[in-house]
């Protein structure tokens, strides 16, 4: 189990460390840190004044099977902070407006639940409600799926399976140039009231059995270090 998880992740950003860069410790991605810094806590610290981390161009289409999965702890707040936001406005490249496609989580929506929602430009997007907002005060997995194979898009929360839609679009598709952490491509959305303990993308859809064995390890990447 653990030999096919190292294999299909690609990506892994643990937001140790000090300063305003963090290291992706598998493909060479380094991540930036906008309006905050890490100081050596182990996480990064977003306070909802736009502060993000900015993964780099390209992470999310370069397959069309993906799964991301933030640790965080969330603090609560308005409706509609992004957890993560990987795509593109139609203000262009670093700049938030409107959404023109995108794949985001938003940690709350105006339902009162978790939503991940998919679009490509020119398409309406595909939306999957979780049942439940994202836990807060907690150290919490949430885990994005995409299966091009099953044509499913699904959510996990701490290992398990919470909801799931379906999805016949390809990431493909999508012009992830804002690949954002507690950003949203619209301005009109707040920021994410978070700490940030790791992110990780595996180029491949997970299981169920992946994803339960993935919550078991914990965070500080230990899939990295374990035998």
């Amino acid at each position: 189990m653990l030999d096919s998880l190292r294999a299909a992740l690609v990506h892994r950003y643990d937001l140790s460390g000090t300063g305003t860069q963090s290291s992706d410790l598998l493909g060479g991605a380094n991540a930036f840190i906008w309006n905050a810094a890490l100081d050596a806590r182990g996480f990064a610290n977003l306070t909802g004044n736009d502060a993000y981390v900015s993964i780099p161009n390209g992470v999310l289409s370069s397959s069309n099977d993906k799964t991301l999965e933030p640790s965080l702890t969330w603090r609560g707040g308005p409706a509609w902070q992004r957890v993560f936001d990987f795509g593109s406005s139609d203000a262009g490249e670093l700049y938030q407006g409107s959404g023109v496609s995108f794949l985001y989580l938003t940690a709350n929506s105006e339902d009162g639940t978790m939503l991940v929602s998919f679009k490509r430009a020119g398409i309406p997007a595909v939306n999957l409600s979780g049942t439940q907002a994202l836990p807060i005060a907690s150290l919490t997995q949430v885990a994005v799926v995409v299966d091009s194979q099953r044509d499913e898009l699904l959510l996990y929360l701490n290992g398990k399976l919470n909801a799931k839609a379906t999805l016949t679009q390809r990431l493909s598709e999508i012009d992830d140039v804002n690949n954002w952490i507690g950003r949203s491509q619209y301005s009109r959305d707040p920021s994410l009231n978070a700490d940030v303990t790791e992110f990780s993308i595996y180029d491949r859809a997970l299981d169920a059995a992946q994803l339960a064995a993935s919550y078991a390890l914990g965070v500080d990447s230990s899939l990295l270090s374990a035998p």
